[in-house]
């Protein structure tokens, strides 16, 4: 299962640039996920914590 929860309720995702940090973000994470890393914080272009993900094997009830 992946998780990811960050809040989007600060200055770097203000109007228009909110989704461009979104997408930063996005690809943040995946270039750690590439590395070998199993979770994280979030940290928006400001330097604020705003989240955090994590990567595990487990499935959730249902899933195949």
């Amino acid at each position: 299962m992946f998780k990811l929860e960050f809040s989007t309720e600060n200055a770097a995702f203000e109007e228009i640039a909110g989704s461009s940090e979104v997408y930063r973000l996005l690809l943040v994470i995946a270039e750690r996920v590439k590395k070998g890393d199993r979770d994280g914080i979030v940290i928006d272009l400001n330097g604020n914590i705003v989240g955090s993900w994590q990567l595990n094997n487990e499935q959730t009830k249902g899933e195949k």
